[in-house]
């Protein structure tokens, strides 16, 4: 298999653990390479090498209640570690519209993908095109006479 890049990555160490606008934003953007035996990622930051997955999981993490992460559990020098990764291309919605799942599916090779049983963050992508899409009728509703 040859190697697989996705750009505009975003790359978490940990879960995000508050509401607040600055743990939201509190992630590195970069490049995720997946190759034969390893995952690079890269920024102007940070260089990561990931040899020894142990555990692969997709869905909501931490306190974000929209975009779903891939969180890896790998062991490095004895010590388990966790990285945590998702598809933060068009301000974050091209995750929402697959492109961590994507990312997701390019790891079959490295580990055994497990089954996805929550779907929480498919409720909540369906709630929040319904309240776009009501948002949007409410405003045609209320200004479409200056159009007409």
């Amino acid at each position: 298999m040859s190697s697989k890049v996705f750009r505009g990555i975003w790359y978490r160490s940990r879960t995000s653990k508050e509401q607040t606008l600055k743990d939201a934003f509190d992630r590195e953007r970069g490049k995720l390479i997946i190759r034969d035996q390893e995952i690079v990622f890269e920024n102007e930051n940070i260089s990561l090498q990931i040899t020894n997955i142990q555990k692969v999981d997709f869905g909501l993490q931490g306190t974000d209640p929209v975009n779903s992460w891939i969180k890896l559990t790998y062991n490095e020098s004895g010590e388990k570690k966790e990285a945590y990764f998702a598809d933060g291309k068009l301000f974050g919605y091209f995750g929402f519209f697959g492109g961590t799942w994507r990312i997701f599916r390019s790891l079959d090779h490295l580990v055994d993908l497990p089954i996805i049983n929550d779907r929480r963050h498919i409720k909540n992508k369906i709630s929040l095109v319904f309240l776009f899409i009501l948002i949007l009728f409410l405003l045609y509703w209320r200004f479409s006479d200056r159009f007409l």
